[in-house]
């Protein structure tokens, strides 16, 4: 692993995190201006990684996360008109929507020889709302891909992943980056899921803008909904400020807008290529978000 080593970036052993974005305008009513959302998010997870041969050339990274997400409502109730998914928009505009996502991901990474290194992710998960629990609240995502070293400043390459991040249940390709063109500057990503690029003027001090995907589709109760799963995503580009506290201790500040939001309401069919109905998309407006949080890298 010596030679990949001028070029590993940090990894996230323990992680507190809380996103909050204001409300904002829902478009799925016409001549309403009234309907909104607001978004809450809290993130928790926990890593460990385990050295699987003594030349250190195989690594498993075990984490294990949870992710809750409650979406607060506000639609006039004079808007619903004779709407077929009318209970469906009482229910949220009451109570809102509460999403919870539970996850283990692990990340097997192999160093194949001088240039290349392989990954493989699976991660099975529970994405719900946590009532009327049935198989179609499980589900298992995987990724692969590869990675070769150009130079000791540059190492990339590609993969494909299924993954339901983008609120929808996909198939993906993979773009990997790691590129430090100056000890100072570090860009690190897999798009679609992050690309960060950071200015480290000094070891307590880090500056930094980034996008990054977060999302999934959670299976809700069809009692009430009308629906049996509903793809909640956001895809955020952000300002970055983190600051070493102790040790291997940061605090993170981020501040953005969200260019992809996405809520809906659909009728799944699960398969390999799974086929959907989109009952309703409630078409949120692009929103700020601001995320805090605490973390410790291996």
């Amino acid at each position: 692993m010596g030679s990949i080593q001028p070029l590993e970036a940090q990894r996230e052993q323990f992680v507190v995190r809380t996103e909050f974005a204001p409300s904002t305008q829902l478009g799925f009513f016409d001549n309403i201006e009234a309907d909104q959302v607001r978004t809450f998010s809290q993130f928790i997870a926990f890593g460990k990684r385990s050295v699987l041969d003594k030349k250190g050339t195989a690594v498993l990274t075990s984490t294990f996360s949870y992710r809750h997400t409650h979406l607060d409502y506000n639609i006039p109730t004079g808007a619903f008109g004779d709407n077929p998914n009318v209970p469906f928009y009482r229910e949220i505009n009451a109570n809102g929507l509460t999403l919870h996502q539970i996850q283990a991901d692990f990340l097997y990474m192999k160093v194949l020889n001088k240039k290349w290194m392989l990954y493989a992710l699976g991660r099975p998960a529970m994405m719900s709302d946590l009532e009327d629990i049935t198989i179609e609240d499980f589900r298992f995502e995987a990724a692969v891909f590869t990675e070769y070293g150009f130079s000791r400043k540059f190492r990339g390459g590609l993969g494909l992943s299924r993954s339901s991040a983008f609120g929808r249940v996909l198939w993906i390709p993979l773009a990997r980056i790691l590129y430090r063109p100056q000890r100072k500057i570090l860009i690190d990503g897999i798009l679609p899921s992050r690309l960060d690029a950071w200015y480290i003027p000094s070891k307590k001090w880090e500056l930094g803008v980034g996008v990054s995907l977060i999302g999934g589709q959670f299976s809700v109760s069809d009692q009430n909904l009308g629906g049996n799963q509903f793809g909640w995503a956001n895809g955020i580009a952000a300002f970055q400020v983190k600051r070493l506290v102790k040790g291997k201790w940061y605090a993170q500040l981020d501040a953005g807008f969200s260019i992809i939001p996405r809520q809906e309401l659909t009728d799944y069919n699960f398969r390999l290529f799974p086929s959907r109905e989109i009952l309703s998309d409630l078409d949120p407006d692009p929103m700020p978000v601001f995320r805090f949080g605490f973390f410790k890298v291996f």
